[in-house]
């Protein structure tokens, strides 16, 4: 969740990255390196931490949530996507990638890293 700075709050979807699922309400439990994935975005994106969100394709879903890619900080000065919170994820193993249609601006740099991450057995790649 976000709270924007000219209305409320929004839910926000982070584009191009799956992590595993906690299942808290599940009797099976979470997926493999759901809890430390979890504990990393945490890390990553603390409550109050400042934010800002850039579009693709589809800036909605039918859930209401804001499709977005999401950086630390405040503005854009001096900033690629390679600091954005969703590379970071799939660079150090935390998340799979994943795409909607309408959203594929970053799909070759974040594929690549997912390859990387997945040659180094790094988070959810080491799961069996």
């Amino acid at each position: 969740d976000v709270n924007l700075r000219d209305a409320g709050s929004d839910r926000v979807r982070v584009l191009a990255i799956n992590t595993p699922e906690l299942n808290q309400s599940d009797p099976w439990g979470p997926d493999c390196w759901a809890e430390e994935a979890t504990a990393r975005a945490e890390e990553l994106l603390p409550e109050g931490t400042d934010v800002w969100l850039t579009f693709d394709g589809q800036e909605e879903d039918e859930f209401g949530r804001l499709l977005a890619y999401v950086f630390v900080g405040r503005d854009s000065a001096g900033v690629s996507f390679q600091d954005s919170f969703n590379f970071g994820m799939v660079r150090e193993g935390h998340a799979f990638t994943f795409f909607f249609d309408n959203n594929r601006s970053f799909e070759d740099i974040l594929r690549a890293a997912e390859q990387q991450a997945a040659a180094a057995d790094l988070g959810v790649w080491s799961c069996d």
